[in-house]
């Protein structure tokens, strides 16, 4: 068994990583569509680089199955392909406190906004807002920001 250092996870054994990879394919929709954040990306795709340019083309080139794949990217935003097109949503500026809940909250606010009718690349916006205010916070549940909340993180974004 060898140990190393991949994807951030000192001493994770490479059979284990092997197995985790493969896990995390089989978790992304029956369709191919899933998100995911930058080291998982790198992890999947054997990316040497999870920099916001590097997934975005590679997201460009076709990789990862699917037509629809999003990346967050943390401060940086997000980077997607969405019916085969790319999409960059770029990151808030806001001071971190705590990311714990910052992934569901992204997924959730996702789910809401395109359940509300909003388009897809509208809605990985509202979503980003979301876990921006969400990353400000402490805690899970108690760091989940309201719509009336994401909306006026939006309004304060857009004037940046």
């Amino acid at each position: 068994m060898t140990t190393s250092s991949i994807g951030g996870a000192s001493g994770m054994s490479s059979t284990h990583f092997a197995q985790m990879r493969e896990q995390r394919f089989k978790s992304l929709d029956s369709d191919g569509s899933g998100d995911i954040n930058e080291t998982e990306f790198a992890a999947l795709t054997g990316s040497p680089d999870p920099a916001p340019d590097a997934i975005a083309a590679a997201l460009a080139a076709g990789a990862l199955p699917g037509t629809d794949v999003v990346v967050t990217v943390g401060a940086a935003g997000v980077r997607a392909r969405l019916g085969g097109y790319g999409v960059a949503v770029p990151g808030h500026r806001v001071p971190v406190l705590d990311t714990t809940g910052a992934g569901d909250c992204f997924c959730g606010a996702f789910g809401a906004a395109l359940a509300a009718g909003q388009a897809p690349a509208a809605a990985l916006g509202f979503a980003n807002a979301a876990a921006a205010l969400c990353v400000q916070r402490r805690g899970a549940a108690p760091a989940m920001p309201t719509a009336a909340d994401i909306a006026a993180q939006l309004q304060v974004n857009s004037r940046s």
